[in-house]
């Protein structure tokens, strides 16, 4: 878009480009006091399930509400203190997962102002998309066709893949409809404040989300976000990109520069479970939901550090300084997977509600 990238991203050496997979079945959330840790699950898989008419929206009410409890459970939960890390394959080298789903070459994070503005916003957020298919060949890549919904994080030093997939018991078009939603549209809780800014057209949006105490406690991560939504009968696929400057929406001096592409693949799904006698075959409509995040952060006063340093290099406070900045990325990421995990499930209920009072509606009309 005739811009040059102005983000601050330190890339990481080529031989730690590739993933190396941290406890996938247990997050941290950062304790404001002393730092104490517990440890459980991160995320727990959605259980299919349900009837027919009325009974099988009775059914995913109940789901919704139990999957709601557990994630609540969840969010104090915190990522194994013992994480454990292995070197990264061959075959992930081979993948080369960096330059998959880097961005385009003299792609920016940066909108400019006034008549190319426009021009910009589906510059950048095109090119995420366009990405999709590389996106699900990194995710499968990752962890196969495994669907039990816990939360994997891929540390490749300063470089963060979040991966998550998972069947939701809810219909297509419900859980489409609600992560949309909940992506785009304004809202302010103790846990975050999303701020719609742009409606650019139907299917692009532009937010500023804030997400209270994740830098540090007292200060908050603010990202503007860019998302496009792509629509085909069965697959709406939602593609996001942060912007890291704006003049006409200006984020505010943050000790960490934050970046993330992310992809949030949702499929329907139709499940068949065999009965005997009564019925013979139950159809559960649901959703398969492949989410995958590529996060990277750069603390500024450790890029400054380095800078001012003329004379030899020690990689040791480097390392420890990238392994710090590997822990944060992975604890940040776990806490907005979180929050909007409840957003989402929140509008889900509220989704299931009003369908079942429509249906009591019209059964009492017949």
């Amino acid at each position: 878009m005739g811009c040059v990238a102005s983000h601050k991203v330190n890339m990481p050496p080529e031989d730690v480009v590739g993933p190396v997979q941290a406890s996938s079945t247990a997050s941290r959330r950062r304790s404001s006091a002393a730092g104490n840790t517990t440890t459980a699950r991160s995320e727990r898989s959605f259980k299919s399930g349900g009837r027919r008419g009325s009974a099988d929206s009775s059914k995913t009410h109940d789901q919704v509400s139990s999957l709601s409890s557990r994630s609540q459970r969840s969010q104090t939960s915190n990522r194994s203190k013992g994480s454990v890390r292995e070197s990264s394959t061959g075959s992930s080298r081979a993948l080369n997962f960096s330059a998959m789903l880097e961005p385009d070459p003299g792609t920016s994070h940066t909108l400019a102002d006034g008549a190319f503005r426009d021009k910009g916003v589906h510059w950048i957020i095109d090119q995420v998309a366009r990405k999709t298919t590389a996106a699900l060949d990194v995710h499968a890549a990752y962890v196969g066709d495994d669907t039990q919904g816990d939360l994997k994080l891929f540390d490749g030093g300063d470089v963060v893949d979040a991966v998550r997939c998972r069947v939701a018991p809810v219909p297509f078009d419900v859980f489409t409809q609600s992560m949309w939603e909940t992506l785009t549209v304004s809202v302010s809780t103790t846990a975050w404040h999303m701020q719609a800014l742009e409606m650019v057209d139907d299917v692009t949006r532009y937010t500023q989300v804030t997400f209270p105490n994740v830098i540090e406690p007292g200060t908050p991560l603010v990202l503007n976000v860019l998302l496009k939504k792509t629509v085909s009968p069965d697959r709406v696929v939602v593609a996001l990109r942060n912007i890291a400057e704006d003049n006409l929406f200006p984020l505010p001096k943050q000790t960490i520069t934050f970046s993330v592409s992310g992809w949030v693949v949702m499929d329907r799904e139709v499940l068949n479970s065999r009965r005997s006698f009564v019925r013979e075959r139950e159809t559960r409509h649901a959703t398969r939901v492949r989410s995958l995040f590529r996060c990277r952060a750069v603390k500024d006063k450790v890029v400054a550090d380095a800078d001012d340093d003329d004379g030899p290099k020690d990689d040791a406070p480097w390392d420890a300084a990238r392994a710090a900045m590997s822990e944060w990325i992975m604890d940040a990421a776990i806490h907005m997977f979180h929050v909007i995990e409840a957003d989402n499930i929140a509008r889900i209920e509220r989704a299931v509600a009003a369908h079942e009072l429509q249906h009591a509606k019209e059964a009492n009309n017949r």
